[in-house]
Order: structure tokens, then C-alpha cells, then sequence
């Protein structure tokens, strides 16, 4: 974070104080609106062209256009999800109580469980 800091400051600091007295090109204005000036025409030449266009809409009155099927499928509307899906699922707990006394045996043993035998490869001679 501090090397960050550090660089961003030096960066800054290069830039408004060390520089020397080249920025008197970003205050001419002679060749840059010049070139703006041409590239307007340009762009305005363009959009002329454009509304000179003329479509054609006849192939929408076209037999096979007119022949076409749609094969579109119908969205069904749906439920809209959780406002944020991002929170974690609350569930609502309930609590069963019973009459009974339910009793479950403990077996405790105290053998150890029987070891396991890995099986041993046998190659036929």
C-alpha cells in the first residue's frame, strides 16, 4: 500500500514539477482544429450519403417471403427470484414435541476392529 502511495506521489510529483517547458503544444490551436474542421466535413458527408439511401420494401410483400413460418416459442412468465440472491437462505425451524420416550442402546466395545488384510498378487509360473 505504501510503495502504491509512493509510485501514484512520484508520478505526480514528475509531472507538475519536474516537467520542463514542452506543454506549449497543447495550447496551439492551429493544426488540431484543422484537422477537426476536415474531419466534420467528413462525417457530415457521410450522413448525407446516408439519407440519400432508398430501400426497397417489396420482398415484404414477396410470395415466399409471405410463405415463411414462424417457429417462435411463447415465454411463459414466471416468479421473479429473491430481491438479493446473494443472502444466505434463512429456514424456519420447528419443534416437534412427543409423548414418547424413545430409548437407543449404546453398544460399547473395546476390541479393536480386525486389521485389514490387503491382498497379495500371486503370478502364475
Amino acid at each position: 500500500m505504501l510503495v502504491v502511495a509512493l509510485f501514484v506521489f512520484g508520478i505526480v510529483y514528475y509531472t507538475f514539477f519536474m516537467s520542463k517547458g514542452g506543454d506549449t503544444a497543447l495550447l496551439s490551436t492551429g493544426g488540431a482544429l484543422g484537422d477537426q474542421t476536415q474531419q466534420s466535413q467528413q462525417l457530415l458527408v457521410v450522413l448525407a450519403n446516408l439519407r440519400t439511401i432508398q430501400l426497397n420494401d417489396a420482398i415484404f410483400s414477396d410470395p415466399i417471403y409471405l410463405s415463411l413460418n414462424d417457429f417462435s416459442v411463447a415465454i411463459v412468465p414466471e416468479n421473479v427470484g429473491r430481491r438479493n440472491p446473494f443472502l444466505p437462505f434463512t429456514f424456519a425451524t420447528t419443534t416437534v414435541t412427543t409423548q414418547q420416550t424413545i430409548t437407543v442402546p449404546m453398544v460399547q466395545s473395546t476390541s479393536t476392529p480386525p486389521a485389514i488384510r490387503r491382498p497379495t498378487m500371486r503370478y502364475a509360473q
